[in-house]
């Protein structure tokens, strides 16, 4: 009888942390409804993102047409996104909806292709080990690449032989010095997948990356189906650009000192053009003035004085 009962306690407590077993308020829309309408916020948030001029105000309104078109309030619409982030394990659960919500209009956008056209840009083998007697557990490359047009996905694939947990990184260095990356852990898997967003304003001058075993005894990795693939721009998929990092890479000392001299003599010049400017106006020209007011009004003196001590020898 017990066992029974404990039995159903387990059973009652699974129940509750349950997607399907947690109680959803009347205003707060069911899944199908949130995915829809979060797919179609993404699509709107990656074209207020490729609009330059754009600013808080204007995603503000396109938020707020967005809810209107799917026949939500906004009182509807707080109090959902509410209850999602007390339920965050049911919001998680809704995020494959999501991309397939995207995928659909990805596809009804280009027409109805079943797939968006890639160029593989891997020049090295397909192959490759990480061993264990080796220089570090890392598998690193750098590849030069200007063809990119501005705004191109790029996606790095690969397998491993066995699934060990690993971490990998996949960033982009543009023709100005600006860089981002994105990384991505897998814990338990032989397929690893790291999708890049390049910038719509600059241009890619190289892409860098790595995959790293999480420990050492883990090594050899045994790697294969290695691919960089190229996509074009999809403006549904470009929100995901903010979920990339900007790598800021160290100074030397050389670099700092050049950066505080040059910042010197920019203020150098910035004075000497003030000087130039309102010439009489700086503080050594003042005590100039003063001083040779000083000077004049003593000498003044002294020759008030000196008649007197003439006419006392007289």
């Amino acid at each position: 009888m017990r066992k029974i009962h404990a039995s159903l306690v387990i059973a009652a407590a699974a129940c509750l942390f349950a997607t399907g077993c947690v109680k959803r308020p009347p205003k707060v829309l069911s899944d199908d409804e949130m995915a829809s309408l979060m797919a179609d916020l993404e699509i709107a948030e990656g074209y207020v993102q490729t609009q330059n001029a754009a600013g808080a105000g204007d995603r503000e309104r396109l938020v707020e047409y967005v809810i209107a078109e799917h026949g939500v309030t906004r009182e509807e619409f707080d109090s959902t996104m509410a209850w999602y982030g007390r339920n965050v394990d049911v919001y998680y659960d809704i995020l494959p909806k999501v991309e397939r919500q995207l995928e659909k209009r990805r596809r009804k956008a280009a027409g109805g292709t079943e797939a968006t056209p890639i160029t593989d840009l891997w020049p090295y083998s397909r192959h490759a080990m990480i061993g264990e007697n080796g220089p570090g557990s890392t598998l690193r490359f750098s590849i030069p690449i200007t063809s990119l047009t501005k705004g191109d996905r790029v996606n790095w694939k690969l397998r491993l032989r066995v699934a060990k947990p690993v971490s990998a990184l996949l960033g982009v260095e543009y023709v100005d010095g600006h860089r981002h990356y994105i990384s991505r852990h897998v814990n338990n898997g032989r397929n690893v997948e790291v999708m890049l967003q390049t910038d719509t304003s600059m241009q890619v001058n190289r892409i860098f990356g790595y995959l790293m075993a999480d420990r050492r005894a883990d090594l050899p990795l045994w790697i294969d189906s290695i691919a960089l693939g190229q996509q074009p721009l999809d403006s549904t998929l470009y929100y995901k650009i903010t979920s990339q990092h900007n790598y800021y890479k160290p100074r030397t000392r050389k670099e700092l000192e050049r950066e505080r001299r040059e910042r010197e003599r920019q203020d150098s010049i910035e004075e000497a053009k003030n000087e130039m400017e309102n010439p009489g106006t700086t503080i050594g020209t003042v005590a100039t003035d003063n001083a040779e007011r000083r000077t004049s009004n003593s000498i003044q003196k002294t020759m008030a004085k000196q008649p007197q001590s003439s006419n006392r020898k007289l």
